[in-house]
């Protein structure tokens, strides 16, 4: 499939250095494509370039013709194949393809080689696993023949024959025997076929109860001993020791006072004669700036009075030379405002007035509780 390359590709690559030999080359006036058994090699006015095919990932070109060739690091090549022909440049990188699919097998991979081996290691557990299904078989089982299917398991061992040694382990528990080694062949080829055991071979295995045993727990649990009457004589005394510790903590703290008149007696503490003796100097100190702000408050009630009655008269006044000048609008607002004023000032002082009244009932009422407060002191200092 290959042409002789012209003598142009083999002088590109003396140039170089390179001592490979071409195999196919692409040709231009001003470029030149050389393809050897390992690289392919592209020279122009810029200079040369060249890709190794074992890098060589994809070649492809758009509609301008412009060619990139790509490598797992980028684009290593970019060229224009705008004067080449066309017949040409499909058969040149035709062998392109070929020679990097050679390049690329050339090496001895492992894959194929193991590839037989995880096939037979694939193959290998099928023989293991069938002898190991059976789980622990008894010891008394010697039978090594593969495993039967269900419906032969069926066929020999039918499921009521286990069901027919339950009589006759009642009657020999009846009659006092213990049978525990009596197990039916259906049974033992049973469990040495299935993986797990079954249910009714557990109670065949177990052994009969001795009558002895039953007649030492008879003993111990006899009506001789009854937890339930010790029980019973206990809490009476329980009851009895606090009843008699009571009473004579009693005796020992009873007081000669009786019970009425301790109840009657009020609580006598420290901390409650310190706050009966401590509220009365505070009541004393707030006393005097009550009726200091109270007197002040009273002289303030009549002083907004007499500025509501200058207010008014000012207002009238204004208002009256404001009609006569021609201002009748403003005269009018002028005398609004100075009624509203007014009311205003003689509604304060009324408030003014009540909070010192306030104030001095306040001051009456605290005097008599200093004058009545002394009175107690001798049930605190009990």
């Amino acid at each position: 499939m290959t042409e002789p390359a012209p003598d142009r590709a083999a002088a590109a690559l003396k140039t170089i250095g390179m001592e490979e030999r071409p195999v196919a080359s692409l040709e231009r006036e001003d470029a030149l494509f050389v393809l050897t058994e390992g690289t392919l090699l592209y020279q122009d006015g810029a200079g040369t370039r060249r890709v190794t095919l074992r890098d060589l990932t994809r070649i492809h070109s758009d509609q301008e013709g412009l060619l990139r060739v790509e490598t797992p690091a980028g684009t290593a090549l970019t060229a224009s194949l705008l004067g080449f022909e066309p017949s040409k440049v499909q058969g040149f990188f035709a062998q392109v393809r070929d020679a990097t699919a050679r390049v690329k097998q050339l090496p001895p991979s492992p894959l194929p080689t193991a590839v037989p081996t995880a096939k037979t290691f694939a193959s290998v557990p099928a023989t293991p696993v069938s002898r190991l299904t059976p789980s622990s078989p008894p010891a008394g089982a010697t039978d090594t023949s593969p495993l039967p299917s269900p419906a032969s398991d069926a066929d020999r061992n039918p499921p009521p024959r286990p069901q027919e040694a339950r009589p006759q382990e009642a009657r020999a528990r009846e009659d006092g025997t213990s049978s525990p080694a009596f197990v039916p062949e259906s049974t033992s080829r049973s469990t040495s076929v299935m993986s797990t055991p079954t249910a009714p071979v557990q109670p065949v295995a177990a052994p009969a109860p001795d009558p002895s045993r039953r007649t030492e727990r008879v003993v111990i649990t006899s009506s001789g001993f009854s937890p339930a009457t010790k029980r019973a004589e206990a809490r009476p005394e329980l009851k009895t020791e606090p009843r008699q510790t009571e009473g004579q903590q009693r005796s020992a703290v009873s007081d000669p006072v009786p019970g009425d008149a301790l109840a009657a007696e009020p609580l006598s503490s420290p901390a409650f004669a310190e706050t009966t003796v401590d509220s009365a100097p505070r009541s004393a100190a707030a006393t005097p700036t009550l009726s200091a702000q109270a007197e002040a408050v009273t002289g303030l009630a009549g002083r907004l009075r007499f500025l509501g009655v200058v207010l008014f008269i000012g207002a009238v006044l204004l208002a009256g030379f404001q009609f006569v000048g021609g201002q009748r609008l403003e005269g009018l607002w002028t005398l609004l405002a100075g009624g509203v004023g007014t009311v205003t000032l003689t509604v304060l002082s009324e408030a003014v007035r009540l909070l010192a009244a306030m104030g001095l009932h306040l001051e009456r009422n605290s005097l008599n509780d200093q004058s009545v407060g002394p009175e107690p002191r001798p049930l605190d200092v009990r």
